[in-house]
């Protein structure tokens, strides 16, 4: 990665408001110090807090021409790893160690052959978080439970393309219950099959991972598919998330935000660590 030595400011750069945090890029400077490299066609941005503040890193995308998008790395700790026994104390643990969003994995041992939670569940959750909560659907027929899933607390609704003969109309059901729309494909499936699909969403998921269990190793050819993603999303002009699930450690998470990945899903690396904190920055930081 070549280092770009010129300058950050607004002006230089034809940068506007950041979108995601409504600030602008020369407020910004004043909080963070930069490192910007390039990446083929993309500029990344590394921001760290300055001394005396709490360490953060954050990451600028260049997607289109010279528009710098506001991105922040989000960790999404899935609960299907998780002491279920004091499910609550595991998601306040993770959400004060850095977590921004709660990651559930709905399975209906049809789609997947698992079966884990539902909206009861969720309802629980919502109760005890006030957490941005990620419910994953790896069900059949989700259009039955889209209203359910909402009702309980569900901030985002993310179906599988594989699942469902015409994701669109469901698409346009979560919208219409209140939450964001998310679209996933399994790592055997091509970009193709949600191509069109992608900028009416506000999440797109690759697993890099077979859906199913917990604890898989990551599947490296999804990184091209992530790369393929990310281009897409630039080309809409959208904000639209891109999250990777499936493996994930802090060697493959530098891979994936290379490949343009900005919602990382972790199950295992977090929750069966000792510190769940160091594991989150170890996640955000590499």
């Amino acid at each position: 990665m070549k280092e770009d030595k010129d300058g950050m400011e607004a002006g230089q750069n034809k940068c506007g408001w950041c979108e995601a945090c409504q600030i602008t890029i020369q407020e910004t400077k004043e909080l963070f110090t930069y490192k910007r490299m390039r990446r083929e066609n993309v500029i990344l941005i590394k921001l760290q807090k300055r001394r005396g503040m709490k360490k953060q890193i954050i990451w600028f995308y260049k997607v289109i021409e010279d528009t710098l998008l506001f991105v922040m790395v989000i960790i999404a700790p899935s609960i299907l790893s998780a002491d279920f026994t004091k499910l609550g104390e595991e998601i306040r643990a993770v959400g004060n160690a850095g977590a921004e969003w709660i990651h559930v994995d709905v399975m209906d041992g049809h789609f997947v052959p698992n079966i884990t939670i539902g909206p009861v569940v969720v309802k629980s959750i919502r109760k005890k978080t006030g957490l941005f909560i990620d419910c994953h659907l790896m069900i059949e027929n989700p259009e039955k439970y889209v209203h359910a899933f909402a009702s309980a607390g569900a901030n985002l609704i993310t179906i599988h393309q594989e699942s469902v003969p015409q994701p669109l109309s469901i698409i346009d059901q979560i919208h219409q219950s209140g939450c964001k729309a998310g679209i996933s494909i399994n790592p055997e499936t091509s970009i193709e099959a949600i191509r069109l699909i992608i900028p009416k969403v506000d999440l797109v998921l690759i697993m890099s991972v077979h859906p199913g269990f917990s604890g898989q190793k990551f599947i490296a050819d999804v990184l091209p598919k992530l790369k393929e993603a990310h281009t897409i999303i630039a080309q809409s002009k959208k904000q639209i998330y891109l999250q990777v699930d499936g493996g994930i450690n802090p060697e493959n998470a530098k891979l994936v935000k290379q490949h343009g990945a900005d919602v990382l899903v972790a199950a295992s690396f977090i929750f069966q660590s000792k510190d769940y904190k160091k594991a989150i920055e170890q996640l955000k930081n590499g």
